[in-house]
């Protein structure tokens, strides 16, 4: 039984206030799905704890974070906009690369939460990616992060791509490195106590609310 099962229904209370409080400050978009995640995660300092929570047991990630100077992670203005491209539940930053590295070197990162299965994310982060980067002539490298906290099981990176093709066509891969960050399944208790108040909340909340 969880350590934090007493909790749990006021974090499930919690995750719909905090909804309501997001809403009620950007009546502007039209996009009213997945504020939560937004609100929580647009703070760099509890989206660098979640990259480095998810780190502990993925070496592609770890050796992501072992290239950049988290300490620079910073928002973009496509956090604060209501631009149809970047929509409320997606978040945007910035990282420079480690001192030692090419002076002026800095990686985009997108941030797309997922509360269900969508055989379609790959497609929507790939309109993401051409509207912030190509469009606006930004040659950076670019890592998607798919944050997911559906009720079932879901994994987009063991699908293939191009799966109706034959397999010859089977590797042809994206313009960005994605990362896949399963929050309802792949964190335990023990580890989100070792979070600060904010980021523990926002991650238990987004475990538990079904």
């Amino acid at each position: 039984r969880s350590t934090l099962f007493p909790y749990t229904t006021l974090f499930r209370s919690s995750i719909h206030e905090f909804n309501a409080i997001v809403d009620s400050v950007d009546e502007q978009s039209d996009f009213i799905h997945d504020r939560y995640f937004r609100f929580a995660f647009a703070d760099p300092e509890r989206m660098a704890e979640l990259l480095k929570l998810f780190s502990r047991r993925n070496a592609s990630l770890r050796e992501f974070l072992d290239t950049i100077d988290l300490k620079t992670l910073r928002g973009t203005p496509e956090n604060f906009s209501s631009d149809k491209h970047t929509g409320s539940a997606d978040l945007v930053f910035e990282v420079n690369l480690k001192d030692g590295g090419v002076t002026g070197l800095y990686v985009g990162i997108i941030a797309e939460h997922k509360s269900k299965e969508d055989s379609q994310v790959m497609m929507q982060i790939s309109e993401y990616y051409h509207h912030l980067y190509l469009e606006r002539k930004k040659d950076v490298p670019v890592v998607a992060f798919i944050v997911y906290n559906g009720e079932n099981e879901w994994n987009p990176l063991l699908e293939t791509h191009y799966a109706d093709y034959p397999e010859y066509y089977h590797d042809i891969g994206y313009p960005f490195k994605v990362e896949f960050l399963d929050v309802g399944h792949a964190v335990d208790d023990d580890e989100l106590k070792k979070l600060s108040p904010f980021t523990l909340v926002a991650l238990t909340a987004m475990k538990y609310i079904w």
